[in-house]
C-alpha cells in the first residue's frame, strides 16, 4: 500500500486484508496500519469500495475497550481516522455509509482517560448529527443496527447529545425493526442511558404554560408515556365519530332540552 498509494486494486486489497486484523491488531499497529488506511481513503474519496473496506479495517483496528485497544484508537484518531470515516459516511455507497458509522461507533468505546477527548473529537466532527440523519434517511435493519450501535457507545459517554428529536427517532426505528432482536436490546440501552429531563418552570419560553395556579406544564414525553398518549387518541369505533354520545342514552336519561326565550 505505501508502496502504490495511486493504484486501487493495491488500496482496495490492501485495506480488504487490514480489515481481517482482529487478533493481530498489535501488528497491523507496528505497520503502521492507521496511517495507510487514511491514506488510502482519502486519496481514493470517490472509489466506494476503498471507502467500504477502510472502514471496515478501522472498525477491527479499533475494536476493544482494553488500554492496548485505546491507545490504538488514539493513533488512529490522531492519523486522520474521524475525518476519513465522516466523509465515508456521507458516501453515497450505503455499504461504505454503514461501515463508516460502526466504524465511528467503536472510537467512542472505552474507560481511558482519552475517551473524553476522542469523543470531544467526535461531537466537534458533529457525528451525532450525523446518526440522526442516517436515521431519517433510511430505517433498515442493516443501516439501524450500525447508527444504534454508534449511539449506544455515545450514550456511555456523552448521553447529553441524545435530543427529544434523536430519541423519537429511536423509538420510530425500534418499531420499523421489532423483529430484530439485537436492535431491540440496543435501542433499549440507549433509552435506558438518556438523560432524564426534568419539567422547567423557566424554559422553554415559548410554553403556553407553567406549573402554576392550573397545576399543569408542557413537557417532552418519550418511551412508555408517549405511548400511552398515543394509544389514547386511538379510534376503535369510527361510528362514534359521527354524532353525540347522548343519542345512544335511553329516552328517560337524556336532558330534556329547554325552550328559548327572548328577553323582555
Amino acid at each position: 500500500m505505501a508502496a502504490l498509494p495511486e493504484n486501487p486494486e493495491v488500496q482496495k486489497w490492501g485495506c480488504m486484508k487490514l480489515s481481517l486484523c482482529g487478533g493481530h491488531e498489535r501488528a497491523a499497529a507496528e505497520a503502521e496500519a492507521p496511517r495507510l488506511i487514511a491514506a488510502a481513503m482519502k486519496q481514493h474519496e470517490q472509489n466506494g469500495q476503498i471507502q467500504d473496506w477502510g472502514s471496515q479495517a478501522f472498525a477491527a483496528f479499533c475494536a476493544g475497550a482494553d488500554p492496548e485497544s485505546c491507545s490504538r484508537k488514539d493513533g488512529a484518531v490522531a492519523e486522520g481516522a474521524v475525518e476519513v470515516l465522516v466523509k465515508a459516511a456521507v458516501s453515497k455507497k450505503a455499504s461504505a455509509k454503514r461501515q463508516a458509522i460502526g466504524a465511528l461507533g467503536s472510537l467512542f468505546r472505552g474507560e481511558d482517560v482519552g475517551c473524553m477527548q476522542r469523543a470531544a473529537r467526535l461531537v466537534e466532527a458533529r457525528v451525532p448529527q450525523l446518526l440522526e440523519q442516517a436515521l431519517k434517511d433510511d430505517e433498515s435493519s442493516r443501516t439501524v443496527r450500525k447508527v444504534f450501535g454508534a449511539l449506544a457507545e455515545l450514550v456511555q459517554v456523552v448521553p447529553e447529545q441524545l435530543s427529544p428529536e434523536m430519541l423519537e427517532l429511536v423509538e420510530r426505528a425500534l418499531a420499523a425493526n421489532a423483529g430484530y432482536e439485537e436492535i431491540q436490546r440496543l435501542g433499549e440501552r440507549i433509552q435506558q442511558a438518556a438523560p432524564q429531563r426534568e419539567c422547567s418552570k423557566d424554559k422553554p419560553t415559548y410554553w403556553s404554560g407553567h406549573i402554576g395556579d392550573e397545576g399543569w406544564a408542557a413537557c417532552p414525553v418519550t418511551g412508555e408515556t408517549l405511548s400511552a398518549l398515543r394509544t389514547m387518541f386511538v379510534v376503535n369505533h369510527p361510528a362514534e365519530l359521527q354524532g353525540s354520545r347522548c343519542r345512544q342514552l335511553p329516552p328517560e336519561v337524556r336532558r330534556p332540552a329547554r325552550p328559548l326565550r327572548l328577553a323582555d
